[in-house]
């Protein structure tokens, strides 16, 4: 009986031990099913935060662009209105010029056959009809000359 017990002893601890090298297996599975669990979580956020640095990255850039094609844009539209100025201040300074050169050139040639006319007119004897022309002809160089 006494081999018996022995037996049934050693069985028992066998069992136990094997018991408690299954349940150190299953620990250490646990264990390994946690650290792959984080291990996931971590990497999974690291990817969301590359994703989320990229995305800004992207809209920031894009931003840029967008912004720099307006300055371009403002500023040729800003050259295209200096250079319809410049054509503007031309026209206007070669109108100056242009009136100028009517007012004292024309002006002090209309007034030069106005005179001329009158000394025409005291030299010279004219019928009636042709007086009265003479006179028109007169009356509209004056209102040349105004």
């Amino acid at each position: 009986m006494h081999d018996l017990a022995i037996h049934e002893k050693m069985a028992e601890l066998e069992t136990k031990y094997e018991t408690g090298k299954k349940d150190q297996q299953i620990a250490d599975m646990a264990r390994n099913q946690r650290m792959m669990l984080m291990t996931g979580i971590v990497g999974l956020l690291a990817v969301a935060s590359i994703l989320m640095a990229l995305f800004f990255r992207y809209r920031l850039t894009n931003s840029r662009k967008t912004l720099a094609e307006q300055r371009v844009s403002q500023l040729e539209q800003e050259k295209k209105l200096i250079a319809t100025q410049a054509v503007l201040d031309g026209e206007t300074s070669e109108r100056s010029r242009l009136a100028r050169d009517l007012h004292d050139g024309l002006g002090s040639m209309l007034s030069v056959i106005k005179l001329n006319l009158n000394d025409i007119k005291e030299g010279v004897t004219l019928e009636a009809e042709d007086v009265s022309h003479f006179n028109n002809a007169l009356s509209m160089l004056d209102d040349s000359i105004k």
